[in-house]
């Protein structure tokens, strides 16, 4: 195991004992420099636990943030605990990085400061956020991962997936192919745009027109407004899909039951006397050529029927259309129809005269 040269040497008289407390103006008991002092082994253990910073750099930052912000750490605690999860190369490189770019004073500057050893004063308060300023300085030396952006772009939300859903998805392929940490601005406003732009093409447009300070938002409150404008996609959706399926049963209703144009004083029997009710016929299927996927009204065969016949096409309310007859058809008809008429007034004209013939012939011949 190697020992961890102390880069930072914490000043004359602090050490890593918890029993010195002073009282501030407020009375609050103030714990001088730690709470609970750090040892090998413990540091040791966490290490083993922690993901490669080089490899995982998000990952890594997490996890160091959250065991460095559960504890104070004295200057002795903070070269132990990063000397031994960093690669010495690393620590070194952090240690030389000047703390005027995070303090704006050194740490010498500081020593030299009125109150450097009173709690309340500013110079305590540095010393508490050393931990953090040295992250800051990690992740200047630390080259931040190419982000993987054909992987974050395919990454998009399906038809059948809720938002949370993709939410969470989406969540895990950012952290997988990018460095940046959701905490910080530059990733959350990196997460937002992608998020948003990967959602259903409904749900992002909602949120561009109606969010004008979506751009801003954390993704927590992304998230309740991303599942408020998709329950209102799903509520449009069900009313129009309630519409189509009305106007479908109607349509299903006038084709089935409905009687044909010649033939509505017949209970449903077309021009040529035959019925053409779908009581035996499926939802799809043609009346005339009793094919599926069409009605009578669209089909194909029909129409060529009555383009080779030269005769237009006469829809009615069934659906049904069948070849109408020309003007010549229709006098041809009456004619045929009045010269019957004729025919059969002669003949009952003739049997009339004969029947009163037959009865004087009789009584002629009684009384002869």
């Amino acid at each position: 195991m190697r020992e961890a040269a102390p880069l930072y040497v914490p000043p004359k008289g602090l050490g890593t004992s918890h029993d010195k407390t002073s009282v501030d103006a407020k009375g609050y008991f103030i714990y001088n420099w730690v709470y609970t002092p750090w040892n090998r082994a413990d540091v040791m253990e966490l290490k083993t636990a922690l993901p490669d910073p080089r490899k995982n750099p998000a990952a890594f930052y997490e996890e160091v943030e959250g065991a460095i912000s559960s504890c104070t750490m004295t200057l002795a605690d903070i070269d132990l605990f990063f000397g031994l999860i960093l690669p010495p190369d690393m620590w070194r490189t952090v240690c030389k990085i000047d703390d005027r770019v995070v303090f704006g004073a050194s740490w010498k500057e500081l020593e030299q400061m009125d109150g450097y050893r009173e709690p309340a004063k500013k110079p305590y308060q540095l010393i508490l956020d050393l931990p953090a300023a040295i992250l800051v300085k990690l992740k200047m030396i630390i080259p931040p991962k190419k982000i993987d952006w054909t992987v974050l772009a395919s990454c998009k939300q399906k038809a059948d997936e809720s938002v949370s859903d993709f939410f969470t998805r989406f969540e895990e392929a950012f952290h997988d192919f990018s460095w940046q940490l959701l905490s910080d601005d530059t990733g959350r406003h990196l997460f937002v745009g992608k998020y948003v732009a990967n959602l259903l093409p409904g749900i992002a447009s909602h949120l561009k027109a109606s969010e004008s300070s979506w751009t801003t938002s954390t993704p927590v409150s992304l998230l309740t407004m991303a599942q408020y404008y998709e329950r209102h996609e799903l509520e449009a959706k069900g009313s129009e899909d309630k519409k189509i399926k009305e106007l479908k049963t109607k349509g299903m209703l006038a084709q089935a039951y409905g009687p044909t144009f010649r033939g509505s004083d017949r209970g449903g029997r077309g021009s040529y006397g035959s019925s053409y009710t779908r009581s035996n016929l499926s939802v799809d299927q043609c009346a005339y050529c009793k094919k599926f996927g069409h009605w009578a009204a669209d089909c194909p065969a029909l129409r060529v029927q009555q383009c080779s016949r030269g005769r237009g096409q006469m829809r009615n309310r069934s659906g049904y259309s069948g070849p109408s007859r020309s003007m010549n058809d229709h006098a041809r008809v009456d004619a045929n129809v009045r010269r019957q008429d004729g025919f059969n007034t002669f003949d009952r004209r003739n049997q009339y005269q004969m029947s009163n013939y037959v009865q004087f012939d009789f009584h002629d011949s009684a009384y002869a």
